[in-house]
């Protein structure tokens, strides 16, 4: 759990408002609740469930950042604080179906609570059909709260353009990723690794929050430029952390099936070090455990020491210290109000301070 600032939690507050309201609108103005109450009922159960919130707080305080000093607050940037939380929502639900996942902050998938909730002969694919239709409608929140920003329209533009290139690109990283869990191990590099960290992760949860509320907020190209390249750094060192969180940490922890990043064969950072650094004897056995169709505790206890003798757990950790330490030196040259650059990198600190 995040240490909230007085600010933050402010600004926490009015994220999670918005987001119940954009939520309530399937309600008030589509009828979705009369339509059909097991679809509503679960998009808004799964909207407000209770996260960190980093992306919309991250956005919020770059738009306040970054503002011209006598320029008026807008309160509409809320809502593209709550389209940011919006795609998120999505690109859960989606990636759940993907990765035939059962949890998703300790509670049940959107496609599991579907599955459970409408009566089939097969409901398993029922509840992963419907499940991708409940996470089209959420995207189409996420454009729709972005829509509401009350801004300047060319600057709305290209905010909402950098949005959407940020859904694309997540998307792309997730096909690649899709693809590499059953390609074979030696044919993925460490920058494939990186490739799909910064496409499917970086991007959408650090660098495009800061960017949007920058670019809202009017700031400078050479910001956007520092922010962006603060984002990779920062984003990267967060998949890393990730994926030693998804092999060492605990269900209870993750909120996940612990053995959930080992089914699905991910191929990570921790996996692409250790099959170059082991020796073939061992390697051969690496390669015999990781690509196991089913795998159980015992195998990932196996794989646990392999990342830790081969080195390949230390080598990620150096890896999120250089990078994190690179992201703060960006961080300090940041022409940001102080008092939002102490926030954000708050956030940051607390972040990985929470994940170890």
């Amino acid at each position: 759990m995040l240490l909230l600032s007085p600010m933050i939690d402010k600004i926490k507050q009015n994220i999670e408002i918005n987001i119940e309201s954009f939520t309530k609108r399937l309600q008030d103005e589509i009828k979705l609740d009369q339509i059909n109450p097991y679809l509503y009922k679960s998009i808004l159960e799964y909207s407000l469930r209770k996260g960190k919130r980093i992306r919309p707080v991250l956005l919020v305080l770059s738009y306040k950042g970054y503002l011209p000093p006598g320029k008026h607050f807008s309160p509409s940037v809320y809502y593209a604080s709550t389209a940011v939380e919006f795609l998120h929502n999505f690109m859960l639900v989606h990636d759940d179906i993907i990765d035939n996942s059962d949890l998703r902050r300790s509670k049940p998938t959107m496609h599991k609570i579907l599955e459970n909730t409408i009566k089939s002969d097969n409901k398993k694919s029922l509840g992963k059909n419907l499940a991708i239709i409940a996470g089209d409608i959420i995207y189409a929140l996420a454009v729709d709260a972005f829509l509401s920003i009350e801004v300047n329209p060319k600057i709305k533009q290209r905010a909402l353009k950098y949005f959407l290139d940020t859904t694309i690109s997540t998307a792309v990283g997730e096909f690649i990723d899709t693809i590499h869990s059953v390609d074979k191990l030696q044919n993925i590099k460490e920058s494939d690794v990186f490739l799909n960290y910064t496409l499917k992760t970086a991007r959408y949860t650090f660098t495009s929050p800061l960017v949007i509320g920058a670019i809202l907020a009017g700031a400078k190209e050479s910001e956007i430029d520092k922010l962006t390249r603060l984002g990779l750094l920062i984003g990267q060192a967060f998949q890393i952390q990730d994926d030693i969180i998804g092999i060492f940490d605990t269900q209870k922890n993750i909120g996940k099936s612990i053995l959930s990043d080992l089914a699905e064969s991910k191929k990570t950072l921790l996996v692409a070090h250790a099959y170059e650094n082991l020796k073939p004897k061992d390697r051969k056995a690496f390669i015999n455990c990781f690509s196991k169709p089913k795998k159980n505790y015992k195998d990932l206890l196996t794989i646990r020491n392999i990342f830790i003798n081969s080195g390949s757990l230390d080598y990620c950790r150096a890896a999120i210290e250089t990078r994190l330490k690179e992201g703060y030196k960006v961080l300090d040259i940041l022409k940001i109000q102080p008092a939002c650059k102490k926030n954000i990198k708050s956030i940051i600190t607390q972040t990985f301070r929470s994940n170890n």
